[in-house]
């Protein structure tokens, strides 16, 4: 079984862009060479507006990208096992940078 994943020109642009955008942590940047993100999200062939779910989020740095990658029209799910302390109350606050939908 494949799944294709639709993708524009604009796509993979986003994945390189959600590594690099200001703010992030010296350490997030330091774990960027290490982990290869922007290859993961290719991968994953996770788009704009979509709705997506990181299980075992840990501090959150994927559910930073990621939210980066859906945009304002997309959500991302944070999922711990338990409640994670320190950095993770910084992505809650840019995870709910949009107002609800009503």
């Amino acid at each position: 079984m494949s799944i294709a994943h639709a993708t524009t020109s604009e796509t993979p642009n986003l994945y390189s862009a959600a590594e690099l955008l200001p703010g992030r942590s010296a350490g997030d940047l330091h774990r960027n060479a290490l982990d290869h993100p922007a290859e993961i999200l290719r991968l994953s062939g996770i788009r704009r507006d979509m709705r997506v779910a990181d299980f075992l989020a840990g501090d959150g740095y994927f559910s930073e990208l990621l939210s980066n990658v859906v945009g304002p029209g997309g959500r991302v799910l944070m999922i711990n096992k338990e409640p994670m302390l320190g950095k993770t109350d910084r992505f809650v606050l840019v995870l709910r940078k949009q107002p609800p939908h009503h």
